[in-house]
């Protein structure tokens, strides 16, 4: 196990971004899997950066990101939305509890009794079309702080770096974002129980759209 202190308060949604929320502030939608309260997908963290953006601008709140070449900067002071740090992300998905869900043990057998309760997983993600598909948000149960989908539907990018945590406690962890290798969590609904974990961590080249189909975004932003 690993220690972590966040001393830094933050919101963070209640469910993942919806199709239609994206749609309403960028204008389009560029999930696949088409539904208004299904999570939006299929963008690269480019896209991300700026829906928080633009959302923060529409609030009237101090943007998170610059975005200069391929480089994106995260001004760590702003009030504005942005994605959460790895673990920001891990505090809010476990809310209090120390399992490898937030209702127990998964013994990462599939299909799986305990996983069909709170995600949308391999096992229970197939829709009318016989396809594998993400579902509505909000349609699982929530974890004890009342979010919805951590676990499966479609997995979160973090604005982080998926390298190893130290072997030291350490406050407010952050380990820098690198486009090409940016921190998912939370797993997805094309994925076994066993990916679907709170501790478990995937590494992606965020700046493709490959396997960006079943990822998406739940927002934090600085209290």
């Amino acid at each position: 196990s690993h220690q972590v202190t966040l001393t830094k308060a933050f919101w963070v949604s209640k469910y993942e971004v919806t199709q239609k929320q994206y749609e309403s502030v960028m204008g389009s939608n560029p999930t696949i899997n088409k539904g208004d309260n299904k999570p939006v997908a299929n963008m690269t963290i480019y896209e991300h950066v700026a829906y928080c953006n633009r959302l923060s601008e529409l609030e009237g709140l101090t943007k998170a990101y610059t975005v200069s070449g391929s480089t994106i900067t995260w001004d760590r002071g702003s009030n504005g939305y942005r994605l959460p740090t790895s673990a920001e992300w891990e505090y809010c998905a476990r809310a209090g509890t120390s399992d490898n869900t937030y209702v127990g043990i998964c013994d990462a057998r599939d299909p799986n009794a305990l996983m069909d309760g709170i995600a949308w997983y391999r096992s229970n993600s197939m829709g009318v079309s016989g396809e594998l598909e993400s579902h509505d948000v909000g349609m699982k149960t929530p974890n004890p702080w009342g979010l919805y989908d951590v676990l499966g539907n479609v997995s979160e990018y973090c604005f982080d770096s998926p390298l190893p945590y130290s072997t030291s406690a350490e406050i407010d962890p952050w380990g820098g974002c690198t486009p090409t290798q940016v921190d998912a969590r939370g797993g997805n609904y094309s994925n076994t129980s066993s990916d679907c974990l709170v501790s478990v961590r995937f590494e992606v080249d965020a700046t493709k759209l490959s396997g960006a189909s079943a990822a998406g975004m739940r927002l934090v932003r600085n209290r």
